[in-house]
């Protein structure tokens, strides 16, 4: 859990053998009393909800997560039309572009680059690091998680990273791009992961919440 403004706000459900969720619920609720905290569940399971309503806390929905079944997800789709357009719009304008998935080793380069870009970015946005519910940049762990770049010749434009989840599944975490980067990039990139996912065989990825 993180405290914020007199909140302490956990990820997920209990972590813990069967039949002992509400034990644990009840003593993080009685250490929050304690402490004069106000206790807030994030992203807890549907199926787990009934355990925080007999306690007398109420349910919000602040997001869903978006996840895409790849055997069935085809750009060429009506649905998909926006996202379509994106891509090939990127292509046509940025002659060269493309996207590759980098591997254990990023060269010095590109590593360069990615902190650059990743600086830059949350410089624009005006924010630090999440690193709660998100990755944060760090070019140690980039090594253990799916990077992607989209590049025009040497040049990094943008760059996502998709997190390993159990049984086989990917989750979208960062996604940066350069000042100047084209309009659309991140549909670009986006899109291009999942055709590669797909042709790896991958059942699912998450596009984390929506």
């Amino acid at each position: 859990y993180r405290i914020s403004m007199g909140t302490a706000i956990t990820v997920g459900d209990p972590i813990g053998p069967p039949g002992s969720h509400d034990g644990a619920v009840d003593e993080f609720l009685v250490y929050c009393r304690k402490h004069d905290w106000l206790p807030c569940f994030y992203e807890v399971q549907e199926a787990d909800l009934d355990h925080y309503r007999r306690r007398g806390l109420r349910t919000l929905k602040i997001a869903e997560e978006a996840v895409i079944h790849l055997a069935a997800f085809n750009l060429n789709t009506p649905p998909l039309k926006k996202v379509r357009n994106s891509i090939t719009k990127v292509e046509r304008e940025n002659p060269g572009i493309c996207v590759e998935s980098l591997g254990n080793e990023i060269p010095e380069e590109i590593e360069d680059q990615l902190q650059m870009i990743s600086e830059e970015w949350l410089s624009r946005k005006g924010t630090a690091e999440m690193g709660f519910t998100m990755g944060r940049f760090d070019p140690v762990t980039l090594a253990a998680q799916r990077l992607f770049v989209a590049r025009v010749e040497r040049r990094v434009l943008g760059f996502v990273t998709w997190r390993k989840l159990a049984g086989g599944r990917l989750s979208l975490d960062l996604m940066r791009y350069a000042p100047g980067a084209p309009n659309g990039l991140m549909d670009y990139l986006i899109g291009r992961c999942l055709q590669h996912f797909q042709q790896e065989g991958c059942e699912f990825a998450s596009l984390s919440n929506a």
